[in-house]
């Protein structure tokens, strides 16, 4: 990637609204960090610097994991786009439970940092 992709990277990134992201990233951001996607995408390139979308993928690949678990379809199957549409409605209900203990999965990681830095080990 050159310098000018690059920088016409940043700028559609930064000339994004809430209505340009993708409705489950914007969930993702909601439920783990409280935050806007950008400040998402800052955090998860301090966690990932090798692919700042790593936390996402995880995620999201979890949530299907629970959903086809939830409704009973198989862990193979292919999910078809009624199904699709079922789980962006189920993942809209996952705010308060998922969003408590994101945030303690937050503090607990910023803290765990903060020892590494001050030089203490992580018992």
């Amino acid at each position: 990637m050159t310098m000018s992709d690059r920088a016409r990277a940043l700028e559609l990134e930064q000339a994004m609204t809430d209505r340009d992201w993708n409705p489950r990233y914007l969930q993702y951001a909601r439920i783990t960090n409280g935050g806007t996607p950008e400040q998402t995408l800052d955090r998860d390139h301090e966690r990932w610097p090798g692919g700042r979308m790593c936390g996402f993928i995880l995620w999201v690949e979890a949530r299907w994991a629970e959903w086809k678990r939830l409704v009973g379809v198989p862990a193979n199957e292919p999910v078809f786009l009624t199904q699709r549409k079922e789980f962006d409605v189920w993942l809209e209900t996952l705010w308060d439970d998922e969003t408590v203990r994101a945030q303690e999965a937050d503090r607990a990681y910023d803290a765990a940092k903060e020892r590494k830095m001050m030089g203490e080990r992580d018992d």
